[in-house]
């Protein structure tokens, strides 16, 4: 019966593909320059985000991460909390006091969140598909519409003509008893640029965890935890002049999970499969003042939840259809404008919803950028109307700014206005789906000090942000009677904090350290009560710690490379009146490696050991978290 489902899934994704719509779509790209006959342009998407908080992983975890999700990586070396279900459970984003489906993933320039649910399973999202990982935190939805609310996770592949050709390989065992293995190929001519990609999970994952029992603490295995996932991304761009450009993207993934019970005592027979196909393609045209972009994408989700102890067998699946169209004029050095439109179309297929639901939206967008002719003052102005057939939009807008008084002092701030516009789910759940939602709408800023500078053999980099956000209409499902769950605007949030990244590292011959240390403070609180007995008003947000941090260090020698890194979670409230919480944990890894170089190849060893006090922990409520255990791998390079 599964692998029925999975072939049929499979005969639906290519089918898909097949029927991917010839309509052009316009990437919304702002900077081109002609350059020895290459086109070199920066997607909108890309760009350093004027006025906005930017933070990437270090290199080094980026490569030990190879194989294990986007959860992994970023619960590791981000400065938000990403949240948890242990096992084979779903892994979340909780950026700056927002809930999931109030932050969003870009891959390419286009949202991949969930058109149901309205976010995006970071434990099913592989970070070895992607060179560049960055969050953008803040309220950005003047660029990317609905749910740029907390933050947003950009996930790209660096696209150079004329570079070298590359062949690149992992594989690594966890002592969970799960084996990840992967490979790439990317060459680039002057012409043309090819990026293949794929990757396999599979294993028991049955890690050590603890439990107490009658009082008594006790280690044991996870069961019916097993997992299987593989995926293929292929990239092609090519370039058709000297000043047009065409690019061709494809990636399709499976995941067959087992879900573990929360009680260790019962046997669990639930598993959730799901299987993607996204694909899109984009052209470019730039001249000296006017660049033209057209763009396109057609994205398939499926999502299969059995549990036969219950009877419960679960199918869903969504298609998603974007086309943009956008031109920007540069009138000089100092000034650029960019306008575009975009068509979004999403549809649902589930017996939840009693039929098959659409959304239709529409947007128009533009933006106004100036810089200065000494470059120590940039701005940007955001608009963003967005239309759907049948609902309500707000204006949207922000506005950024960056001042640089000194060559290395950046002082950055940004002011908008922010909306997510209600799920699927939310208005066509059946029963209590609720058609008659408001989106939530709210306002955001942002202000921080950004330092870099370098000192002889020393480099520092130190940035302190700190932000303001009030949220009305928020979306929350409440009892409607009869047992009977339904969501209403009825929350307001207010959530407010500070940020800091401070990074310094030394280097003197074949000696380097570096230490990176993040802390986060965030409030979100209720400020209004679901009803007279309600005591949440005042209180934190469920499963948004106030205090957060991880400081990590890297010590290299030569080959040689020695790294430790230290988390702290803070109390997590499991009840809107904070009555109920988990308490905070700290958590300390340490991994070795070293690269041996042999002409043109290059290969790492490592090996890791994560939580290694052996701390018993969890980050949602009744979903244990592994004990230590170890990581053996490799990493292979060819460079040509």
């Amino acid at each position: 019966m599964a692998m029925l489902c999975k072939t049929s899934i499979l005969k639906f994704a290519v089918a898909s593909i097949l029927m991917l719509p010839g309509s052009a779509l316009f990437a919304q790209d702002t900077t081109a320059h002609l350059l020895n006959e290459a086109i070199i342009i920066q997607n909108r998407y890309e760009q350093k985000r004027t006025g906005f908080k930017e933070s990437k992983p270090d290199s080094l975890v980026k490569q030990q991460f190879n194989g294990f999700s986007l959860a992994d990586l970023l619960s590791f070396n981000s400065s938000f909390f990403v949240k948890s279900y242990g096992g084979n459970g779903i892994a979340t984003t909780s950026i700056r006091g927002g809930n999931a489906a109030q932050s969003t993933v870009n891959w390419n320039g286009f949202t991949i969140n969930s058109p149901m649910l309205g976010q995006s399973d970071l434990s099913i999202l592989p970070g070895f598909f992607y060179d560049d990982v960055s969050t953008v935190y803040g309220g950005n939805a003047g660029i990317g519409g609905s749910g740029s609310v907390g933050g947003t996770v950009y996930l790209k592949n660096a696209a150079r003509f004329s570079e070298n050709t590359k062949i690149n390989a992992f594989t690594n065992y966890s002592s969970a008893n799960v084996i990840r293995s992967g490979a790439g190929f990317k060459s680039s001519t002057d012409k043309f640029i090819n990026i293949t990609r794929v990757y396999i999970n599979s294993g028991k994952n049955n890690f050590l965890f603890g439990d107490t029992i009658n009082g008594i603490y006790e280690t044991r295995r996870i069961a019916h935890n097993k997992l299987i996932q593989y995926g293929l991304l292929q990239e092609n761009i090519f370039k058709l002049t000297k000043n047009q450009k065409l690019g061709l993207h494809a990636w399709l993934q499976s995941s067959d999970k087992q879900i573990p019970l929360a009680d260790p005592e019962k046997k669990s027979e639930a598993s959730q499969y799901d299987a993607s196909i996204r694909a899109s393609a984009d052209w470019q045209l730039t001249k000296e003042k006017l660049s033209l972009f057209a763009r396109t994408a057609f994205f398939v989700e499926q999502l299969n939840y059995t549990d036969s102890s219950v009877a419960l067998f679960s199918k869903s699946r969504s298609l998603s259809s974007i086309t943009e169209m956008e031109s920007v004029y540069r009138f000089n050095s100092l000034h650029s404008v960019d306008a575009g439109i975009n068509q979004t179309y999403i549809r649902a297929y589930t017996k939840s919803y009693g039929g098959d639901p659409y959304q239709l939206r529409y947007a128009a967008f533009a933006s106004w950028k100036f810089e200065n002719r000494k470059k120590w003052f940039s701005s940007v102005v955001n608009a963003r109307q967005e239309m759907v057939v049948n609902g309500q939009t707000p204006f949207i807008w922000n506005v950024g700014i960056a001042v640089k008084p000194f060559t290395f002092l950046t002082v950055h701030g940004n002011v908008g206005r922010i909306f997510r516009l209600p799920t699927l789910n939310d208005l066509y759940w059946n029963p209590g789906g609720n058609p008659n939602l408001k989106p939530e709408v709210g306002y955001t800023q942002e202000l921080g000090i950004e330092v870099k500078k370098r000192m002889d053999a020393w480099d520092l980099f130190f940035d302190v942000t700190c932000f303001n956000r009030n949220v009305t209409n928020w979306i929350a499902w409440l009892p409607s009677g009869a047992g009977v769950w339904s969501p209403v605007n009825i929350l307001e949030v207010w959530s407010r904090g500070c940020e800091t990244q401070t990074s310094l590292s030394y280097s003197y011959k074949k000696f380097r350290i570096k230490n990176k240390l993040m802390t986060n403070y965030i409030v979100s609180t209720y400020e209004k009560a679901v009803n007279e007995n309600d005591e949440s008003v005042g209180r934190q947000l469920i499963y948004t710690p106030m205090y957060s941090g991880s400081d990590m260090t890297i010590i290299s020698y030569a080959d040689l490379s020695f790294m430790y890194n230290a988390t702290y979670t803070g109390y997590r409230y499991m009840s809107s009146d904070n009555y109920k919480y988990l308490p905070p944990f700290f958590l300390h890894a340490a991994s070795i490696n070293y690269q041996l170089k042999m002409k043109k190849c290059k290969t790492d060893f490592f090996l890791s050991v994560e939580n290694l006090m052996n701390k018993s922990y969890q980050v949602v409520g009744s979903n244990p978290m592994p004990l230590r255990y170890f990581r053996l791998g490799v990493n292979f390079e060819f460079s040509k």
